[in-house]
């Protein structure tokens, strides 16, 4: 039998045919017939076979090591969890949402309502290790921070588009995704569309575009505003940028840009003066362009002034939620055009007070800061946390220090779907069920409904569910409304669809084609922003700016760019730490890329084992030539527990208060050869 359902592995949702036989998925392909993703699939969905059959999935409640029954483990959990509220409070009880929990879309709005019915503002998510610098500047300038601009390949407007730090012909996107992006991006490219990568590696998403552009580690932010005090001068689309934006801005915004002229953004960022020159003419001759931005700026130093930067500029092009642009996606599960009032947050953006134990750290869109769960550990103001989908031990810096803290806890609990290290020294590990075995909706541009295709076995559960049977042994109803023995996802589905456009019997009776909102422009504009404008200067952002502009002004060749700085980059086999591919046919291992140039000046060789050192810690990997690397750049990719980057990084130095975000890219690093 065949089943089309949607492929969670990541938010693309792309659409896939699966084989199975009784219980046993027999083979998974891309659907050929989806009108959204065309048959396309990586490798981590044509693998969803060999992972849900995987000899380490979970199957048990364990508790301490030991398989227990759903009611033993639910009812020592509860027990545990009321009697450290009752002694220490409802902050003593945390959640960490992870990425795999970002996939479970029917199980991760039940986790932020478990937590706040306790009480607790212990709420922590993978946001603020990776997509944190976006959303506050989504915030910031126009103040929503789920609002982000996406670039629709197929507008026949858009004859521009640039990436920075992004390669989505292997993630498939970042916060706004693109599913199918290589057949996508030669479509735009057939039909006169241009697109400019700007990226310290010839990625596989550079080798699609027109242009590349092998930019310096962490310049991001000083090409933006130089490219941004040129457009000032000729190319801004200055009757909508007058409309749009306060006057006072404008004009300290054109002060601010001034000092970054084309003889700084060069040194800074080490591309020649010609190079720049023709991407300014690019914008120009384009008039309105889309700029999409992943992890290579989002986890570097200047993070959050690069994506302000971003947005800036498409203010300035009048390129934002008009065609030919970028476009805002009004949603199908809340049709926001049709919202008759906004809550915008304050000019400062949404934060509130912090974690007792690292103060100078707010929390940000009702969020705690996830490198502060450590310190909160230390400080016994948590005692008890439950992790979703996610392994701290690779996604927070300092793994040696995070894991004695784990250890330390009263209470840990992994809800997952395989065993991990964090399950090993859990106290509570909670078996979910995935994604073959679920039904759930993946909401993309389009929202798709995910029909589960093998049933569930052994003592697999939804997280829903797990969450739900939690929650009311501790008197809290996640899921106010819904029949108490309801045992349906589907039912879960159409419960949180009420307000949907068309509801959740549509959305399933769609299927994996899904239901699309309206291609509508100028929503966002009409209605849904503060005062009718784009917040162009939040508070903070010039001093950022200039600061930015005095710690670059050295002269060229003074010695002040280091050796080898290290970038992030993503693996088509993973997503962070769960490994989709089995290591018998993946070709992703923990292996440090390096420019032959850089190998040769360090005297090592392909295969050669070395150790990276940082400020902060020192791994010891594997390396690889790659001459499409920057020279004078090596990448490492995050996730690996047996080769972790996230040695390399601090919680305490180098962070955000903006974002609450550490550095993870761009950092200066050395090699030393192993014996």
């Amino acid at each position: 039998m065949k089943v089309r359902t949607v492929c969670r592995c990541c938010s693309a949702g792309c659409a896939i045919v699966v084989a199975v036989d009784g219980a046993r998925v027999v083979d998974v392909k891309g659907d050929k017939e989806n009108p959204r993703t065309h048959g396309y699939i990586c490798p981590k969905g044509h693998s969803l076979g060999y992972f849900h059959h995987r000899a380490d999935r979970l199957d048990y409640p364990t508790l301490h090591g030991r398989p227990v029954g759903w009611g033993a483990c639910l009812d020592d959990l509860a027990g545990k969890l009321r009697a450290l509220i009752t002694q220490y409070g409802p902050d003593s009880v945390g959640v960490y949402q992870g990425t795999g929990a970002v996939s479970d879309t029917i199980g991760l709005p039940v986790i932020e309502r478990f937590i706040r019915k306790l009480g607790s503002e212990q709420f922590h998510t993978a946001a603020t290790v990776d997509v944190a610098p976006a959303l506050r500047a989504a915030d910031l300038v126009c103040g929503t921070w789920f609002l982000w601009p996406v670039w629709i390949p197929e507008d026949e407007d858009n004859r521009l588009a640039i990436y920075l730090g992004s390669n989505p012909a292997v993630s498939n996107g970042y916060l706004t995704m693109l599913p199918d992006p290589q057949r996508r991006i030669r479509a735009f490219r057939r039909r006169g569309g241009k697109l400019w990568v700007i990226d310290p590696r010839r990625t596989q998403t550079a080798a699609l575009a027109d242009r590349h552009l092998p930019i310096r580690p962490g310049s991001d932010a000083i090409l933006l505003a130089w490219l941004i005090r040129e457009l000032l001068e000729e190319g801004a689309d200055h009757e909508d940028y007058a409309h749009m934006t306060l006057a006072a801005d404008r004009t300290r915004l054109q002060q601010s840009v001034q000092p970054f002229t084309l003889h700084r953004a060069r040194d800074a960022t080490g591309l020649d003066a010609a190079v720049l020159l023709e991407l300014l003419s690019a914008i120009r001759v384009a008039g309105r362009c889309a700029v999409v931005a992943g992890t290579g700026i989002t986890f570097g130093e200047h993070a959050l002034l690069t994506e302000w930067l971003r947005w800036v500029l498409l203010i300035v092009t009048g390129s934002l939620d008009r065609r030919g642009g970028m476009w805002f996606n009004p949603g199908w599960t809340y049709p926001m055009e049709r919202q008759p009032q906004w809550a915008h947050s304050p000019p400062e953006g949404l934060l509130g007070p912090g974690p007792k134990s690292r103060p100078e750290l707010p929390s940000v869109f009702g969020q705690r800061p996830a490198i502060a769960i450590v310190d909160e550990i230390e400080a016994r103001n948590l005692r008890a946390l439950l992790v979703c989908g996610s392994s701290p031990l690779t996604a927070f810096p300092e793994p040696q220090r995070t894991e004695a803290a784990l250890r330390s806890l009263d209470v840990l609990v992994s809800i997952d779907v395989v065993a991990t290290p964090l399950t090993a020294i859990a106290s509570h590990v909670l078996p979910s069920t995935g994604q073959m075995e679920r039904a759930d909706f993946v909401a993309e541009v389009s929202t798709s409904y995910a029909a589960a295709v093998v049933p569930r076995v052994a003592e697999r559960r939804p997280m829903w569910w797990m969450l739900r049977e939690l929650g009311r042994r501790l008197d809290v109803d996640v899921l106010e409304g819904l029949p108490a023995g309801t045992d349906s996802d589907d039912e879960v589905i159409r419960y949180l669809t009420a307000h949907s456009r068309d509801g959740g019997d549509a959305l399933i009776a769609a299927g994996s084609t899904g239901l699309t909102p309206p291609r509508l422009y100028g929503w966002l504009r009409e209605r849904g922003l503060p005062q009718g404008r784009w917040r162009l200067l939040p508070p903070g952002m010039a001093d950022r700016l200039a600061s930015l502009g005095r710690s670059q002004a050295q002269p060229a060749g003074s010695g002040s760019h280091p050796a080898l700085l290290l970038v992030n980059g993503r693996q088509l086999s993973r997503t962070n730490s769960t490994d989709y591919v089995s290591p018998e046919v993946s070709r992703d291992l923990p292996r440090l890329r390096i420019h032959p140039q850089d190998a040769a000046r360090e005297g090592l060789q392909e295969g050669d084992r070395a150790v990276v050192a940082s400020s902060f810690g020192r791994v010891c990997v594997q390396l690889h030539l790659d001459d499409r690397l920057r020279p004078g750049v090596v990448s490492m990719s995050q996730g690996w527990h047996e080769a972790n980057v996230a040695h390399l990084t601090s919680a305490r130095r180098g962070i955000d208060p903006l974002t609450t975000q550490p550095q993870m890219t761009a950092l200066p690093v050395s090699l030393t050869r192993v014996a």
